[in-house]
């Protein structure tokens, strides 16, 4: 390891051999792995949440109004991604 100097009143160790700094470096990449992860995963449940929320609007109007009933079953009926908007 080399030496490292430190002068009267510095603050601040420096070196790049310092063990402390891939700790450090280390530790900020696993934070950002896991932040990154976790708003991946709220995203998910949060666009999960959004569908269920219209599907069960959209089945109480279905229940309310045969007009939206019919279009729904048609809409189903198209398949692909028409039934999922």
């Amino acid at each position: 390891m080399a030496t490292i100097r430190m002068f009267p009143g510095a603050t601040v160790l420096t070196g790049s051999t310092h063990g402390g700094y891939e700790r450090m470096t280390m530790g900020v990449s696993l934070a950002r792995r896991l932040l990154v992860s976790g708003l991946h995963l709220l995203d998910t449940w949060h666009q999960a949440s959004i569908a269920a929320h219209n599907a069960a609007i959209m089945a109480q109007l279905a229940a309310s109004d045969h007009r939206v009933l019919a279009d729904l079953r048609a809409a189903y009926t198209r398949g692909g991604s028409d039934s999922q908007a």
